[in-house]
């Protein structure tokens, strides 16, 4: 018993030994780039909530999510994106906030990836950059199965758009836009990881699913997905969990006490590359589990061994 115990302590040392190794090599990495400050928006909207709570401009105020963002790039001359979530609204109003915000923000010359309504059922991120004629655009391309998209098709992984999608922003931003259930789609995000994206945008809502259940398992999901991907998260919800995400899954939260909120923060952008389990697949994951188990296996039967030796012998 003692031995059994031994083996699984040693797994146990080397795993760790591995992971502190691995979190110094990636602070490292991202020492070597210069960092770059992006903007996270909190907002609680609700399918009824008036389109004035997002393109509101008044100079003298803070609430809407264009006074937020106004007032966060003021406070932050160096912001160099911002990014804000995707809302419940429906079409009509979604898409007037989508022609109304990147104007009222033209001014401050920062890009803008917002989520608009493209038609009916078609989510789509924007990415709205000054003095650019058109925006770049991304097709949400991960469904949730059932509440979105039939149930066969979301297991299948199926949306609107190709996977994959990155957008190039300036001092070299590369931008993977993630709408919502798209955090948890890895062909879309292993497509983008490979193609050359350094970060990862994420814009949720979580109030279609009602209380904090939802959101608070989103949250811990995004720090797996930083880990697995070495890819820093700025997550901007409609919730109460907006924040920023570094490559080794270390949480810095936008507005702890809840309400709407907006700030700019440097994320450090490592730039290592897709990593085994971007590259290879998910089965990447199990590697670990099937070591110790082989481990397992291998040794007990050595262990079956000696005591048939020892009753031969004796």
């Amino acid at each position: 018993m003692l031995s059994i115990l031994s083996v699984y302590l040693l797994l146990l040392f080397v795993c760790a030994s591995a992971g502190v190794l691995r979190i110094r090599h990636v602070d490292l990495a991202g020492t070597q780039h210069p960092s770059v400050s992006i903007m996270a928006l909190q907002f609680q909207l609700r399918h009824h909530s008036a389109v004035s709570n997002i393109t509101d401009n008044r100079s003298d105020r803070h609430r809407s999510a264009v006074e937020q963002t106004r007032h966060a790039l003021r406070a932050d001359p160096s912001c160099r994106l911002a990014v804000w979530p995707e809302t419940p609204l429906p079409q009509h109003r979604a898409e007037f906030a989508c022609r109304r915000a990147p104007v009222l923000l033209e001014g401050a010359g920062v890009p803008l990836l917002m989520q608009c309504i493209s038609k009916p059922g078609s989510v789509v991120a924007r990415l709205y950059r000054p003095g650019a004629q058109a925006p770049l655009e991304h097709t949400k391309s991960a469904l949730v199965p059932v509440y979105e998209t039939t149930l066969w098709r979301g297991m299948m992984g199926h949306g609107d758009g190709p996977p994959g999608t990155v957008m190039s922003v300036a001092d070299g931003l590369e931008v993977i836009p993630a709408i919502c259930y798209e955090m948890h789609s890895r062909s879309h995000l292993a497509a983008a990881s490979v193609a050359g994206g350094n970060v990862i945008a994420q814009m949720s809502n979580f109030t279609a699913f009602g209380g904090h259940v939802a959101e608070r398992y989103d949250l811990a999901m995004s720090r797996i997905i930083a880990v697995s991907y070495r890819k820093p998260i700025v997550r901007s919800v409609n919730g109460d969990t907006a924040g920023w995400i570094d490559a080794v899954g270390r949480l810095q939260r936008l507005a702890p006490e809840g309400g709407p909120a907006a700030q700019c923060r440097p994320v450090a952008l490592p730039n290592l590359g897709p990593t085994l389990f971007a590259q290879l697949g998910a089965w990447m994951a199990w590697v670990p589990g099937l070591l110790c188990a082989t481990l397992l296996v291998l040794f007990g039967r050595w262990r079956l061994r000696r005591q048939k030796a020892r009753l031969y012998w004796s």
